[in-house]
């Protein structure tokens, strides 16, 4: 969203002249149509700039869609795509005990219906009951 609009008064002499307007943009439906109304003059105040933060596991439609945004002409205002990496690859490392996950991913594993498995207590690794799945599917957790 765009940064609501703070005047100048009041403002002391340091944060006067630090300003920045920035758009956070998702190539989403919101972020796209705030982003063409702003450079339209139809919202305000126009942003200095968008930042794209890039998972690295977008959709192809998804990076289509900012490449259009990104072409001349289109945005009245420059956009900058960042990352830390690919969320997918991160989340498969994590799940293999490789690193750390930086999201909370929730798991899930399939089991046949009616098979057992254990319930483990996360603080000291015991084993604290089982469960039986019922329906082929059996819902275990979440990755940190």
């Amino acid at each position: 969203m765009l940064a609501p609009f703070v005047s100048r008064a009041g403002l002391g002499p340091a944060d006067a002249s630090v300003r920045l307007r920035v758009l956070s943009l998702g190539a989403g439906v919101q972020s796209t149509t705030h982003a063409l109304m702003a450079t339209h003059g139809e919202v305000g105040p126009m942003p200095d700039c968008a930042v794209f933060a890039d998972t690295g596991w977008e959709p192809s439609a998804v990076y289509r869609h900012l490449a259009w945004l990104m072409a001349p002409g289109v945005l009245a205002f420059p956009i900058h795509v960042v990352s830390a990496g690919n969320l997918r690859d991160d989340l498969l490392a994590g799940a293999q005990g490789q690193r750390s996950v930086s999201v909370p991913a929730y798991t899930r594993a399939a089991v046949p219906m009616g098979d057992e498995r254990s319930t483990i207590d996360e603080a000291d690794d015991r084993i604290v009951g089982l469960r039986r799945a019922g329906n082929g599917r059996d819902a275990i957790g979440m990755i940190r």
